[in-house]
């Protein structure tokens, strides 16, 4: 499979994690690695709000496993994410700032 995107960071990072988890079995917690600096990822960033999508996941899985894709259909909420993301949940204390477009 190739994957490729502008910058080789976002999409490709978060299909690659996707990858691993639905198709190799590797832990989410493991998989979302791919979305790291060492593949020139930020979670800073607008970006971040993948890390924050997957610490979602991570954290409900751990509270009440559920497959991945029953977690997208059945708990996760956009809204609530974006949300979350805007008011800086996915940034460290020092960086967080409201996110505006």
């Amino acid at each position: 499979m190739l994957i490729h995107c502008k910058s080789g960071t976002e999409r490709a990072g978060l299909t690659s994690a996707l990858y691993l988890h639905l198709k190799e079995g590797v832990p989410m917690a493991q998989a979302k690695r791919q979305l790291s600096l060492r593949y020139g990822h930020s979670r800073l960033g607008r970006s971040g709000v993948l890390d924050l999508f997957f610490d979602h996941y991570v954290e409900d899985n751990r509270k009440r496993p559920m497959a991945f894709l029953d977690w997208v259909e059945k708990v996760y909420d956009p809204e609530e994410l974006t949300r979350a993301f805007q008011h800086g949940a996915a940034r460290p204390a020092r960086f967080r700032r409201t996110w505006q477009r």
